[in-house]
Parts: C-alpha cells; sequence; structure tokens
C-alpha cells in the first residue's frame, strides 16, 4: 500500500559484481617508502608483503628474498600508507558511492543514520566482499526526540523509550550508538548510559537542549559538526545562548564569538575535552558545500552526484542557511584547529549525501581544509586514518601499515606527511590484499559517471513496458512534511489476461533514489507477477512470480548472477507495491461495500529494495464522500487502512474515484505525514 517511506530512506538495492570471496594473490611492494602514520615517520626502501588480505612482513628492501613467480608492484619513488576512513556517511547510491570511495583510497567508512536493517545488511555483505565497495561500520537508526528530525529514527520522548530504542539496536547488530539533536536531557542521559552499559560508544549531535559540559560528564563518545561548541563561545563571550530542540540553525552564528573568547580561555575549555577523550568530527566539507550552494560556477565534481541527491539539496532548505553557515566556516575551520592545539582527538567525515560532497573527493578536501587550519599535515593524516580506526573500533585490523593488520593499503606519489594533498595522487590501491592499480581505479570512476549519467536520462518520460489499451495514465505528486517529496508517473492498461499498473518514482528530499514497478493482476485484479528496478542504466532488476502458493522474487545481477527469495502467500492474502498507483489493484481486489473491513496479510514489494517484506493490513471503506479537486466536488470512494510492516505501523486515508484509481492518499507515521494527490 504506497511507498513505505521508512524502509525506503536508504535504499540499497542496485548490487555491484560480487566481489571474489577466494584469497587474493601474495603480493610484494618493493622499494616503497612507508608512511608510519602513528610515529609520523617515513620507512624509505621497504619491501612489504601481503598473503592472505594481511601484511605479512615490512623489512628493507635489501633483506627480502622473493619467492618466483610472487607478484610485484614497484614501489620506487612511492609512499604506501592506510587506507583512508571517511567518518561520516550517509550511503544512499551503493553502486556510484562505492566506486568513488574506493577509487579515492576511501577503505572504510562510518554509516552515521539509516533505516536498521537495510544499512546492516549493507554493512556485512561489503564486510564480506560481496558488495564492491569500502568496509563499514554502521548506527543504524539514529535516536532522536519525538518527534525526529529524520524519518529513519527511533523516536523518544522518555528515557524509558531511550533505553528500550538503545536495547532494539544493540540486538540488531549495530557498531554503535548515534544521538541526535531532538532528545530531551534525560533521555538522551539514559541512551549514553545505556548504551555504555551494553559496551556500544554513543556519538553524534550534542542535543539543543544539552551543554558541552553535560556531554563531557556523560562521557559521550564523540560529536559532529562541532556541535555544542557554538553555546560554549556564546556563553565564554556573555552572548545570549539558547538550549531550545526549534533551533537547530540559528546558533550557527555563535561561531563568530570565537573571536571575542581570550585564546587562554578558550583552550583551558577545550583541554577538558580532550581530558574527557571525547573525539571530534569537524564535517567542514559539508558547510563549504552548503555554502557552496548558490557558487556561479558549478563544481565539475557534480558529474558524480546522483540526480535523486542534487534535487534533495535543492528541496532540503539548505539555500536558506546557506548565508550564515558561509559567515560561520570560517571560525568553525579556526576552532577545529584550536580543539587539535587543546589535545583533542579529530577524525575526518564528509557527511556524504548532503550538499556538494562527493564520495571519497570530499574526504580529502576534509583533510586539506584541516590542513588550511593549521593542523599539521601527519595530524591530518591520522585523523583520517588511525584516530578514525580506534573511534570505529577496528585499529586492530585498519589504519596503520603494520604487520598482521589487514591489506587495504593506499600507493601515493608524494608524501603526504609533508603535504596532505599527496595523497590525493594515487598510484594504486590494495582491497584486502587485491591490488586496483590508476587504470582499475580510473575504471572505477568512469562507471560511477556512467551510471550518474544513467540515472539522470532515465528520469525522462516513461515508455510503457505493459501489454493492452491504457485506460488511465497520469501523475501524483507527493508531499512529506508539507514540503515537495517527489512525483510518481503512471500508466494503467487492460488486456485480456487482467490489469497491469506501471509507475516510475521520482522522489526529491533524499528519501529514494528513482525506481519503477510493473504489476501484473489478473481480471479478477489479484497479483499474478511484476517487476522492480531502480532508474538506472546498469541496475540489476527484480522480476516476481507466483509459484506453489509463494512469492518468488529473483534478483538478475550483472555478469548474469541470480539471487531469489521465497515468501509463502498465506490464502486471501493481498500482494502490494511501494508505488501509489498500484493500489488500484489492491483496493479493487478487495471489492469491499461501504462499511465493510477486512483483515489480510500482504506481502509488500519494493520497500525498500527488491526483497519482498511480510506485512498485515487492516483495510475498511468508509461511506461515500465527495472530494474536492482543483475546486471541484467529486465522488469518490474512501477508504482508511493500517499497515503494519518490520518498520511498524503506519495509518493511512484514501480517496479513489468510481473507477477505482486512487485520487488523494494521506499516510500517518511515528516520524510525520506523507501526501500523495493525483494532479
Amino acid at each position: 500500500m504506497a511507498p513505505n517511506l521508512p524502509s525506503v530512506i536508504l535504499a540499497l538495492c542496485a548490487t555491484a559484481p560480487a566481489q571474489d570471496p577466494q584469497a587474493p594473490a601474495p603480493h610484494a611492494v618493493v622499494g616503497v617508502t612507508v608512511v608510519d602514520v602513528e610515529a609520523g615517520t617515513l620507512l624509505p626502501e621497504r619491501t612489504v608483503l601481503l598473503e592472505q588480505g594481511r601484511i605479512a612482513r615490512i623489512a628493507p628492501a635489501a633483506e627480502v628474498q622473493l619467492a618466483p613467480g610472487m607478484a610485484q608492484v614497484d614501489g620506487t619513488g612511492l609512499y604506501l600508507m592506510p587506507g583512508l576512513f571517511d567518518c561520516h556517511v550517509h550511503y544512499l547510491d551503493a553502486e556510484v558511492f562505492g566506486r568513488l570511495l574506493l577509487a579515492n583510497g576511501v577503505l572504510c567508512v562510518r554509516e552515521m543514520g539509516g533505516a536498521t536493517e537495510q544499512t546492516l545488511a549493507l554493512r556485512d555483505a561489503l564486510n564480506r566482499g560481496e558488495r564492491l565497495g569500502p568496509e563499514m561500520v554502521a548506527a543504524g537508526a539514529i535516536v532522536d526526540g519525538k518527534p525526529p528530525v529524520w524519518p529513519f529514527s527511533e523516536a523518544c520522548a522518555t528515557p524509558e523509550e531511550g533505553r528500550a530504542a538503545v536495547r532494539r539496536l544493540a540486538h540488531a547488530g549495530v557498531d554503535f550508538i548515534k544521538v541526535y539533536s531532538k532528545l530531551e536531557r534525560d533521555t538522551w542521559r539514559a541512551v549514553v548510559a545505556e548504551a555504555h552499559a551494553l559496551g556500544l560508544k554513543a556519538v553524534g549531535h550534542i542535543p539543543e537542549t544539552v551543554t558541552l559540559d553535560e556531554a563531557l560528564e556523560a562521557r559521550m563518545d564523540g560529536a559532529e559538526h562541532l556541535m555544542g561548541l557554538e553555546k560554549l563561545l556564546g556563553r565564554l563571550a556573555g552572548a545570549e545562548v539558547h538550549y531550545s530542540p526549534d533551533r537547530p540553525w540559528e546558533d550557527l552564528s555563535l561561531f563568530a564569538q570565537r573571536a571575542a573568547v581570550p585564546r587562554a580561555t578558550l583552550l583551558a575549555e577545550l583541554r577538558k575535552i580532550a581530558a574527557a577523550g571525547m573525539v571530534h568530527c569537524p564535517t567542514l566539507v559539508v558547510m563549504e558545500g552548503i555554502a557552496a550552494l548558490d557558487a556561479a560556477e558549478p563544481d565539475p565534481l557534480l558529474k558524480y552526484a546522483p540526480p535523486f541527491l542534487r534535487a534533495f539539496w535543492e528541496q532540503g532548505g539548505y539555500r536558506a542557511f546557506a548565508p550564515v553557515v558561509r559567515a560561520a566556516l570560517p571560525h568553525m575551520q579556526a576552532l577545529a584547529a584550536d580543539l587539535h592545539a587543546a589535545g583533542v582527538t579529530l577524525v575526518c567525515g564528509s557527511d556524504l549525501a548532503n550538499p556538494n560532497v562527493i564520495a571519497g573527493f570530499s574526504l580529502h578536501r576534509e583533510m586539506e581544509l584541516l590542513q588550511q587550519a593549521g593542523v599539521p599535515p601527519a595530524d591530518a593524516l591520522r585523523a583520517a586514518t588511525i584516530h578514525a580506526a580506534r573511534l570505529c573500533g577496528v585499529a586492530e585490523r585498519l589504519g596503520s601499515v603494520a604487520p598482521g593488520k589487514a591489506a587495504n593499503l593506499v600507493l601515493v606519489r608524494g608524501d603526504p606527511l609533508a603535504d596532505v594533498r599527496r595523497a590525493h595522487d594515487i598510484a594504486g590501491v590494495f582491497l584486502r590484499g587485491r591490488w586496483l592499480d590508476a587504470a582499475a581505479l580510473e575504471a572505477l570512476r568512469a562507471e560511477a559517471e556512467q551510471r550518474v549519467q544513467g540515472a539522470a536520462a532515465d528520469v525522462a518520460d516513461m515508455a510503457l513496458e505493459i501489454p493492452g489499451e491504457l485506460v488511465h495514465s497520469g501523475r501524483y505528486a507527493l508531499r512529506f512534511g508539507g514540503a515537495d517529496a517527489g512525483v510518481e508517473k503512471f500508466a494503467i492498461t487492460r488486456s485480456e489476461s487482467g490489469w497491469h499498473p506501471q509507475a516510475r518514482m521520482h522522489p526529491s528530499g533524499g528519501w529514494d533514489q528513482p525506481y519503477q514497478v510493473v504489476m501484473h493482476g489478473g481480471p479478477d485484479f489479484r497479483f499474478r507477477s511484476g517487476a522492480w528496478r531502480r532508474l538506472q542504466g546498469h541496475a540489476p532488476a527484480a522480476r516476481y512470480a507466483l509459484e506453489d502458493g509463494a512469492v518468488v522474487a529473483r534478483m538478475q545481477r550483472e555478469g548474469g548472477e541470480t539471487e531469489t527469495v521465497r515468501l509463502p502467500l498465506p490464502a486471501d492474502a493481498v500482494v502490494t507495491a511501494a508505488v501509489f498507483s498500484a493500489d488500484f489493484l489492491t483496493l479493487q481486489g478487495a471489492g469491499l461495500q461501504p462499511g465493510e473491513s477486512r483483515s489480510l496479510a500482504s506481502i509488500e514489494l519494493g520497500s525498500g529494495g527488491w526483497k519482498p517484506r511480510p506485512a498485515s493490513l487492516e483495510l475498511r471503506r468508509e461511506p461515500d464522500a465527495e472530494l474536492e479537486r482543483a475546486g471541484v466536488p467529486v465522488a469518490a470512494r474512501r477508504y482508511r487502512a493500517t499497515v503494519t510492516n518490520p518498520d511498524g505501523p503506519a495509518e493511512l486515508d484514501i480517496w479513489t474515484g468510481q473507477d477505482g484509481v486512487v485520487l488523494r492518499v494521506a499516510i500517518r507515521m511515528a516520524f510525520g505525514r506523507m501526501e500523495a494527490e493525483l494532479l
């Protein structure tokens, strides 16, 4: 029954060719200079042996006798450093992001908020080498106040709800807990304490109701975007400071108060952060990206930005805040250097998926911004390697070049300890011991660009792929919380075999990538088969069929591999799809008269990806009523429905014409309201 917003926030369904599960061939990097990021020194003329995806030995080149036939990489004049981390990403486009991150030497990411089930499934596939991309640690759902900022959140109004949310996330297998801006103080304290009791770090936004001192007292492990420091600066400068959950952007202007605070006073306060062990992820590059939204010349790297994200940047209210962000950025950049001077551990993150942040490229820009601020290049590099690995809990495997660690390595042409920008002059990458040379990295960039271009082309008008005579067509305008959320284009045909909706969903607001759904119902409107695919040039496709009392989904991947999922279809159950136009089949097939109700098991197709999901549907037909359309009242059928799926319940009000075509839908969920109306 219509798109399930929580499950499509991070739709990660278009899969790349699985990486070879076999162990990589042994390699030797000969005559290379090893970058010791922990000591901040160089080890010249080394040979590094890689076996079974790990660093087996590092020794002076003259002391190493290579086995006959061992694959060699000539490291003469090159520098071998650890794979980089991006400690703040929202991994919304697995195919584009994965390729670009690898091509830029970013070999591990910290995913900072998305639908738990989908995000953890992606994490596990990446970490097993089944998806093309970096390794990942992930938070799953954000823990926020009620109502939350983002739909993919655990909304918590009380300490009890906060603790329960942390337990659910821990049980699901998240790597850490991310807290957010609208948590009330007592609930936030309970969340942090419960996370620590379960052995999980608590990181994220310092809530708007919480002071920095309170965050330090609670031993919050990490903070993003320099949040909380603007209020500290305001307090130290004697400016008016508000602690309200309704002011997430207004207080950015307080960063300018840095100039009014004596440096000794400021450093004394910042040393408290270092003493408490709180790590900071400044994400300066996303602030630079927001500030550049109205730049006269577009960034040429935008060729790598998926069109659905660019639409989100235009719709997300960012432009209104660009001036205040632009004014705050120099002070934020200087404050990051102040934190470093006070001994605070910094990590690099880009806030990927936000304006003008380009996967991989922006991580390098973040390091450059730190260096420009006065952070020594060795420390800027540590922020993207060993410091990040420790925060992510993977330092025993990643973050430095040392025997026994995973062979996630980047070979660069210049000394990054002298200038961190040289870390972007990449000659090749080892991903778990597999060698990707410069040509392979360029091919990854080209593939990413092709996918972005293909996605843009596929947003064009829909070509019908369904049989029979066209009986209905149109467009739905979508709104979420009163803001534009996209458009659904659809057509419905009728043939001798039955009814056939086809729809293309073009989201805006960043809640999903464009996708297409095709459904085939019999003359009785009951489901017979269907298909789902991302609207990208090389996206894989899923097909659905009824077989022996079950819905069988088959995903055809690139390279010919097929993945199959089978869900039993209970007697009298219905099959729904994540487009509004397909509700035509569900409602017509239910055959309800005014005042009648039915409780139905259901299977959802296309909710957050290609895999079908079980759900339940409580459907009631209300008395017919008039619905005003373009100022004219029209006769309409009215339905009320409650859909419950793994993401929780949603209540729907649905109006259809007398022909059964959906005219308007209003969906009430825990995190907000979505509406669709036939134009």
